[in-house]
């Protein structure tokens, strides 16, 4: 962490106080997600904002008496008996060792314990991965890279070795990674990612645990990056943990490749931007904490007739909830504000833009909200997808090229960065052409502040747009033009008082690709609505949290049309004689434009209430003729369009009956006050 140190209460009617008395005598367990809360709100908090952000940490019931004073000046002290350890561990994986149980286990009877009450395994609501018909489902192959991996220390990197199956004879069609993991105590949520030959595969974070432990899995299909396994290689594992006598929960990770269809792909090349073979701690080389991004020197082949970039981006410390950042350049606040957008740049000229969708850890908030239906994107978090063809006449001339990555005004926290080329060649390839960019203006922002005496105000309106065509002549003669047009907009209004915090914003945009005369349009909307209030009577403290978030996707144009909405709405309260929680997660899927949610291929409607589910309506009648296909929270494509993908599941599953789902409608100014959020 950067010792920020904080200047509380010296803005407005906010008494000053004595910031070690009052953290040691209310919060001996403090997070560093407290810290990064404060320091989002920084100057706004007085000492119920205090109070009621350490309450969050306080959230996992702990009383930790034995940490220290802390120490003012130095905000790092925050991080009770942090032991970072100094060392890399490389296990091989060891034939025998036992997996994780990969079968969906009892639920649990709810049982008051230290610290969180005990939960089911974390679920998510996304559909099951379709594969191949040819394989009736069943891989041909599949190998164990890291097998049971405990991790916990803070600099751990885990190795295996990865070997083609022999049984696919090395040809395949569908590429799947499965991380399994366990973990009882205590222990925050922690990010993690998976490495094999240097190329990112899998972002994610890890939920927290309950006393007598919880299993998750996390399934994502890698078919675009085929290629790189045809050849042996490591695979790494990186997951910084913290074990102590406080934070005991210690991680077991096992990796997993499975392999389907004996049928051979169109190969594509797979670059990464920073090849981390080798390297000791691969999140030190990706880490950018500034707003300056992140730059790139590669040389990509010349016979290519396609490019993308896949970035994998996820946001820390003061930038993990940046959509309530501050406008004040103080170092006492997270600051630049409560807009971001990523962007790509190609030898210093804008390629793309993308809004990033505002993910919750599983500690994010208040941690019951996420027990045991865990945040959208939380487990997989998806490479934003941008296409570089406009530029293909630049890039195929056989020179080196600047490919940069920029998080807008970072200015104080972290996000990792980390840049996949995806390439397609043709047995031709093209011989040059132009590149013409028609619209790369800055976004334009509109920030204000409106202060009283009780309350505090922050609104956010924002727009961008990006164009840009390219023309590349190929070797058979025929010139292809490629286009890309973006549209982005966001509002949002954060409210802040002495007891509550409240946000409602969106985000959307519009990304169209053109190819000649084919074109491929994804729309995308993150509305997301928030209230922390906090309580403090007779019975003591309560903390109620409420959100409602999405992510919806909509994809249209020449070819297939396919929308996916997945949305999450709950509540959970914690307090010293209360805790109660309940939260209800949805996903449609539809083959074609979003219609009723009758006619969706896809449904699955849960409800989950005291870390138990309750509800879990189910149906799957997808299958996929065409080469687009959704797998998890993302969409994938195979080469054989004349064959058919078969869903997991074409019959009805059901216990109870579905949950209502309510989203929020924006509002025409900033956000009112709404009062505590109690739950029936």
């Amino acid at each position: 962490l950067k010792p920020l140190r904080p200047k509380l209460g010296s803005r407005g009617s906010a008494p000053a106080i004595d910031t070690a008395s009052v953290l040691t005598e209310h919060l001996p367990y403090l997070t560093r997600r407290l810290l990064v809360l404060m320091l989002a709100l920084g100057l706004r908090a007085s000492v119920g904002r205090l109070w009621l952000l350490a309450s969050v940490l306080h959230v996992s019931g702990l009383s930790d008496t034995t940490a220290g004073p802390f120490e003012e000046d130095d905000v790092c002290a925050l991080q009770v008996q942090l032991e970072l350890s100094g060392h890399s561990l490389t296990p091989s994986p060891a034939a025998g060792v036992a997996q994780p149980a990969l079968a969906p286990t009892p639920q649990p009877t709810l049982a008051l314990a230290e610290g969180f009450p005990n939960s089911a395994d974390p679920e998510v609501a996304e559909p099951d991965l379709p594969h191949p018909q040819a394989s009736d489902g069943l891989p041909c192959g599949q190998v164990v890279a890291i097998a049971g991996a405990e991790i916990t220390g803070w600099n751990e990197l885990f190795l295996g070795r990865y070997d083609p199956p022999q049984s696919c004879l090395r040809i395949w069609e569908q590429v799947v990674i499965e991380l399994t993991g366990t973990v009882a105590g205590v222990q925050f949520d922690r990010y993690g990612a998976v490495w094999f030959r240097g190329v990112e595969l899998l972002r994610t974070t890890t939920p927290e645990p309950t006393p007598a432990g919880i299993t998750w899995r996390v399934v994502k299909d890698l078919s675009d990056y085929n290629e790189l396994f045809y050849e042996p290689g490591e695979v790494a594992l990186m997951i910084p943990n913290v074990v102590t006598d406080t934070y005991t929960g210690v991680l077991n990770i096992s990796v997993t490749f499975s392999f389907y269809s004996a049928q051979a792909m169109t190969k594509k090349t797979i670059i990464p931007l920073r090849n981390l073979s080798g390297v000791a701690n691969p999140f030190n080389e990706i880490a950018v904490s500034s707003a300056s991004g992140q730059e790139n020197l590669v040389q990509l082949p010349q016979d290519i007739v396609g490019a993308r970039l896949d970035v994998f981006a996820s946001a820390h410390e003061c930038e993990e909830f940046w959509y309530i950042n501050s406008l004040s350049s103080s170092p006492s606040e997270c600051g630049g504000g409560a807009y971001r957008e990523l962007r790509v740049y190609v030898d210093g000229t804008l390629a793309g833009i993308q809004h990033p969708f505002p993910v919750l850890y599983t500690g994010g908030m208040n941690p019951l909200l996420w027990r045991p239906l865990t945040g959208i994107l939380s487990f997989d978090i998806p490479a934003y997808h941008f296409d570089l063809n406009p530029f293909l006449a630049w890039l195929i001339d056989g020179k080196e090229h600047n490919i940069t990555i920029v998080a807008t005004d970072n200015a104080d926290g972290v996000w990792f960065l980390n840049g996949v080329l995806v390439l397609s060649h043709n047995t031709h390839g093209a011989l040059g052409g132009t590149v013409e960019v028609l619209n790369d203006a800055p976004p334009q922002v509109t920030q204000r502040n409106l202060e009283t005496t009780s309350e505090f105000l922050q609104t956010m309106k924002a727009s961008s747009a990006f164009h840009v065509r390219g023309t590349v002549m190929l070797v058979t003669g025929e010139q292809v033009t490629h286009e890309v047009i973006s549209q982005l907009s966001a509002w949002s209004s954060s409210r802040f008082t002495d007891t509550e915090i409240s946000l409602d914003g969106r985000w959307q945009s519009v990304i169209t690709s053109l190819r000649n005369d084919e074109n491929t349009t994804i729309a995308y909307d993150f509305p997301l609505k928030l209230t922390d209030t906090y309580v403090e009577d007779e019975s003591g403290l309560q903390i109620d949290t409420c959100i409602q978030y999405a992510r919806k996707l909509d994809l249209s144009g020449s070819g297939p049309a396919v929308s996916m909405h997945n949305a999450m709405e709950g509540c959970a309260a914690y307090g010293d004689s209360v805790e109660r929680d309940r939260t209800n997660a949805t996903f449609f899927v539809w083959k074609g434009p979003a219609a009723a949610e009758a006619d969706a291929c896809y449904q699955r409607e849960m409800s989950a209430k005291h870390g138990l589910i309750e509800v879990d309506y189910h149906v799957n009648t997808c299958s996929w003729p065409d080469n687009i296909y959704v797998c998890g929270s993302d969409l994938c494509s195979t080469f054989h369009t004349e064959r058919r993908w078969r869903g997991v599941d074409n019959t009805m599953v059901y216990f109870g009956d579905p949950p209502p789902l309510r989203e929020a409608a924006p509002p025409p100014a900033a956000a009112a006050h709404s009062g505590p959020c109690h739950l029936p």
